[in-house]
């Protein structure tokens, strides 16, 4: 193993355990609340469909828990690097700086959201593919069966 490898430590600060837990926690009654809207709005019929509603409910909350992660990420970069006598938005500017110097959390979690919000609409257009496919097939359904001769009750 290299030494530099060896000597490189991971430190892992309180708010990076903040940040994880923040990605992966997901309250279980918003959750459910949320999927109940997404299923009466897109209508699963398959389990394929159900596992995407599910996926969209599972994005839209850490998509919306984004803003809360950026704003701890400068909450404790201004706890850090503010000075006395500084402004609010003069700690807040070393907040940003710091972090562009360093470990560059804003940049990450802008990426992290970006992505969230690129699968999000992969699986919206997925789901309205899906919508519109069973719409076509029924519509199709209904001609071939306009087609047909009307059947005439046998009385016997």
């Amino acid at each position: 193993m290299p030494q530099a490898r060896r000597n490189a430590k991971i430190k892992i600060t309180a708010l990076d355990r903040k940040l994880n837990q923040m990605m992966t926690e997901i309250d279980p009654h918003e959750f459910t609340r949320l999927l109940g809207e997404l299923r009466a709005h897109y209508l699963p019929e398959t389990s394929f469909e159900e596992r995407t509603v599910a996926r969209l409910a599972t994005l839209t909350l850490r998509i919306r828990a984004c803003l809360p992660m950026e704003t701890l990420v400068l909450r404790d970069g201004m706890k850090k690097s503010r000075l006395r006598g500084d402004s609010h938005d003069r700690a807040l500017t070393r907040a940003y700086l710091s972090d562009v110097g360093g470990p560059n959390l804003l940049a990450k979690l802008a990426r992290y959201q970006r992505a969230l919000e690129t699968e999000y609409r992969q699986s919206v257009r997925t789901l309205d593919s899906c919508t519109q496919e069973r719409r076509r097939a029924a519509r199709a359904a209904e001609a071939q069966l306009a087609k047909l001769a009307p059947c005439t009750p046998v009385v016997q």
